[in-house]
């Protein structure tokens, strides 16, 4: 009996443990009655919780509710008569802004808080208009009276504030202090762009002192505000203006307090602070006054129909249209990139592109998208760019595109054209199926052809321009994936280990004199100090403030600037009063015990700065206070890191689809392909199209990461008929990668290469042609293993001598070590300078047909040469820079282009 009534006892004691424990929820709001415009705040406490998921905010017309920040925990124990109790709470917290007065109820709020659906009760509250009596009217003032939809009209939002006057303090408050009482919670509506605009700037509209009657008839002093906005009405009727609400929070009393400039002033016993920072006012308390906008009456007009022309698409205002297409030599079907520029009076951000789908007079000549041309707005002009493939040749012109619009001004619609773009289309190229592929032998790697090639591969039996089987391949072993087969700088580790293994000597030989000088160096707080305490002016005091916040060639205000940039405020704060108080005597250089006493302070200051940014993880300038052994081991060993790493490994990002879809792609890709050879000497423009729908399917599944030379042979036979030149080459280039033995991909790169343009650059400085010369012997006649191999030698032998010089065997080193040292510097400078030894994944092929090199990364940069009809060329990448690149051509010019421009073999 007494053991089962210990078990009970045991288990109502764990009963009400599990109780007392248990996961609670508690939800309450700041004020059940708030004023428009004015936030409460909603709390909601979550106790005992292991876990949970916040809830979803319900969307109430009238009201506005978010998040207030991060969700802030708390715990609390405690032990009453020894028994010990604990409380976690974790807070949420959410703003509701009322824009309208009424009674709002909160619907319950569903949480899952450990496993568990939890629903807190339903809350009620008031929302009220505060009284805004005369201290504030806010008025919409339009320009005209009327407009037309889509027309500009200029508004001007006039808010008139009454300024604050405090009869105890006899103090009015200015403009600007008034326009500070705005509040965070007024909406803006049409006016919220030029606001985002000026605050950007740090910025605020300019307010100035106007009479106006207050509504009982009464003449009263007001600051008016005025923003302007121009909107652009999407539906006809009258302009309203209901999204504007302006919310103030009205002083209601001031407060004097101390400065922190006064109390600045009172650290460093001087009153020059004080006397113009001393007490300031502060408002304590303030009340919210809404007003909503007052709006003129202006009318807007629907656009008429009678007279609409078809192609009309929206278009209010004046306009201008002007085309450009490139290239404007082609042959039948291949792709001609067209530019279609807009400018006007009218909202451009709105205005649509010419139907070209819809026009007869281009449709008849070429092949276009059906699709609605999405453009971008630059320098008030709208640009638009799209592509059209001649039907046939013979075509010689691109005909003059029209562009209608309705001018409000004569109310009536207007059509203007662009000027017709003459062209050149010749016979489309017929790639049969089953061409003869071409059994002569020639490396891909050689000169573009000029332009005299043959290029029809009908020549002769010893021309390497015959055409290649075009027929793609279409079997499943195209989504294999296959190992790149590209060769590496094998020799690159080996030319760095004799220099590591002397720094190794050079190490263990002088360990304990490196250690003591790099001990020598102190921390820059030391420094700083030493500089002080032996500083005989002002100028050294500040010298050595200056250097120990920032570098030795910062100024003082960017010095004390770079402390703010951490967030330091006050310590920027003091070191400036600091600084002022040093500057403030001129010229007049301290001296004696008031020159110890201007040391001592800086000393003083200097610490505490020191130590603040200690202990918040800050560094100052100069070097750290690390042990010379760890400097010693972590400087090692990051030169074995750099010695030994040859290349990085970029990620890819790929597009992930399963083993059915890249099959269902690869078939789609197959089908399109052979459509389009069937069609293509009757209608090459169609064909064309269908074969760049086969590219853009292949690259998806290039995309998908699938490597694989049949793969990219597709791709490129693909792009090639297409008219894509440059992207063709590319393609076949990468199927080198990862086949380089293949004699069918190397008859595709020679087929693709005659027809690349041999031209030479129009260049803007000084011609090169002796260098180019001299580079192109050289590189003829050097051996690139002959070179590696004089390197290797030459800097084993010279890190020989060098070692055996550390280990203190006593001879003319220089002497000596100029013999191995020349062939070094001249084997590595072929190396790294002929074309034919520079590695394989600096290889670029140019993909547009205009580029234009330029001295640096940006178009601000100088044109140094401008490369006319590039497309497919070689080039070598230098450098990569955001999206720019650094490239040199094949006759040796060196600049910046956009990444856009080629694309690189190797990544």
């Amino acid at each position: 009996m007494h053991q089962t009534l210990r078990i009970f006892i045991l288990v109502c004691l764990m009963s009400w443990g599990l109780l007392a424990s248990a996961a609670d929820v508690d939800l309450r709001l700041s004020s059940r009655e708030a004023y428009v415009g004015a936030p409460i705040v909603l709390q909601l406490d979550i106790v005992n919780a292991e876990s949970y998921q916040p809830p979803t905010l319900p969307q109430i017309d009238g009201l506005q509710i978010r998040s207030v920040g991060a969700p802030s925990q708390s715990s609390q124990i405690t032990i009453i008569n020894g028994r010990r109790s604990e409380r976690r709470s974790i807070s949420l917290q959410y703003e509701i802004t009322p824009n309208r007065a009424g009674t709002y109820e909160l619907p319950p709020l569903t949480l899952d808080v450990d496993g568990k659906r939890i629903e807190t009760e339903s809350i009620t509250f008031v929302a009220t208009k505060s009284d805004t009596g005369d201290l504030l009217f806010v008025e919409v003032e339009g320009k005209k009276k009327k407009v037309y939809v889509g027309e500009p009209l200029e508004l001007t939002l006039k808010i008139w504030l009454k300024p604050f006057r405090d009869r105890e303090n006899r103090i009015r408050l200015d403009e600007e202090q008034m326009w500070r009482t705005l509040a965070r919670g007024t909406s803006w509506g049409s006016f919220s762009d030029r606001m985002q605009e000026l605050a950007e700037n740090n910025q605020r509209p300019g307010g100035h002192e106007v009479l106006r009657d207050d509504g009982e008839g009464n003449q009263g002093s007001y600051f008016l505000y005025e923003i302007n906005a121009t909107i652009y009405p999407n539906h006809p009727g009258t302009i309203d203006a209901d999204d504007v609400q302006v919310v103030v929070e009205y002083p209601t009393t001031l407060d004097r307090r101390r400065s922190s400039f006064g109390r600045l002033s009172q650290m460093f016993d001087d009153d020059l602070f004080g006397s113009t920072f001393g007490d300031e006012l502060v408002i304590t308390a303030t009340r919210p006054i809404v007003a909503g906008a007052q709006v003129d009456a202006t009318q807007v007009l629907p656009i008429p129909m009678v007279g609409r022309p078809p192609d009309y698409r929206g278009a209010v205002g004046k306009y201008e249209i002007f085309t450009q297409a490139r290239p404007t030599s082609v042959k039948a079907g291949d792709p001609i990139t067209l530019d279609i520029g807009i400018n006007g009076s009218g909202p451009m951000q709105l205005v649509q592109s010419p139907p070209l789908a819809e026009l007869k007079q281009v449709t008849d000549d070429f092949k276009v998208s059906n699709q609605p041309l999405a453009g971008y707005v630059r320098n008030h002009t709208k640009l638009f760019t799209t592509t059209i493939r001649p039907r046939r040749e013979g075509i010689t012109e691109i005909p003059p595109i029209p562009l209608s619009f309705f001018n409000p001004e004569t109310q009536s619609f207007e059509t203007v054209l662009s000027e017709p773009i003459p062209i050149t289309v010749t016979q489309s190229d017929s790639l049969s199926l089953d061409s003869i592929v071409s059994t002569n032998e020639s490396s891909s790697n050689f000169e573009p052809a000029s332009d005299d090639a043959p290029t029809n591969g009908t020549d002769s039996a010893t021309s390497s321009t015959a055409e290649p089987n075009f027929r793609n391949n279409d079997s499943l072993t195209v989504l294999q994936n296959q190992t790149r087969q590209s060769a590496t700088n094998w020799w690159l580790p080996w030319l760095v280990v004799p220099a590591f293994l002397w720094l190794v000597v050079f190490v263990l030989r002088y360990w304990h004199e490196l250690a003591e000088w790099i001990s020598s160096f102190g921390s820059a707080h030391k420094r700083c100090i030493t500089k002080i305490r032996s500083a005989t002016s002002r100028d050294e005091i500040l010298d050595a403030i200056r250097v120990f916040l920032g570098k030795e060639n910062s100024s003082l205000s960017d010095a004390i600037g770079g402390l703010r940039m951490r967030g330091q405020y006050p310590l920027a704060a003091e070191v400036e009063t600091y600084v002022a108080l040093l500057q403030r005597n001129g010229i007049i250089e301290p001296t004696g015990e008031q020159l110890q006493n201007w040391k001592e302070n800086a000393c003083e200051l200097v610490n505490r700065v020191d130590a603040v940014l200690r202990s918040r993880g800050h560094r100052v300038a100069g070097r750290s206070t690390v042990s010379s052994t760890k400097r010693m081991t972590a400087s090692v060993g990051m030169l074995c890191a750099v010695s030994w790493a040859s290349h990085s490994i970029a990620s890819d990002s790929y597009v992930d689809l399963t083993v059915e879809q890249q099959q269902a792609i690869l078939q789609e890709a197959s089908t399109a392909y052979a459509t389009a050879m069937n069609i293509s000497d009757e209608q090459p423009a169609e064909a064309k199209e269908g074969f760049a729908t086969a590219a853009t399917k292949y690259q998806l599944l290039v995309d998908a990461g699938i490597r694989n030379s049949d793969l990219y042979l597709n791709l490129g036979n693909a792009y090639l008929q297409s008219g894509e030149l440059g992207r063709a080459i590319a393609h076949y280039e990468k199927a080198k990668l990862y086949s380089p033995d293949d004699s069918k991909i190397d008859s595709h790169l020679r087929y693709a290469a005659t027809k690349v343009y041999d031209g030479s650059s129009q260049l803007e400085e000084m011609d090169n042609n002796v260098i180019v010369m001299l580079v192109a012997i050289i590189d003829r006649w050097a051996q690139p293993r002959l070179i590696i191999a004089t390197m290797l030698v030459s800097s084993t032998l010279f890190w020989l001598i060098a070692i055996l010089r550390t280990l203190g065997y006593r001879f003319a080193f220089l002497r000596i070590a100029i013999v191995p040292l020349v062939p070094f510097a001249i084997s590595v400078a072929l190396i790294f300078v002929l074309p034919s030894n520079r590695a394989q994944h600096s290889l670029g092929i140019v993909v547009v047909d205009e580029i234009t090199l330029r001295g640096g990364d940006g178009e601000a940069f100088a044109p140094l040469a401008t490369i006319q009809r590039a497309q497919g060329r070689r080039v070598e990448v230098v450098a990569n820079r955001g999206g720019w690149v650094k490239i040199r051509t094949t006759d040796n010019q060196i600049g910046w282009t956009e990444d856009r421009s080629l694309i690189q073999v190797n990544t």
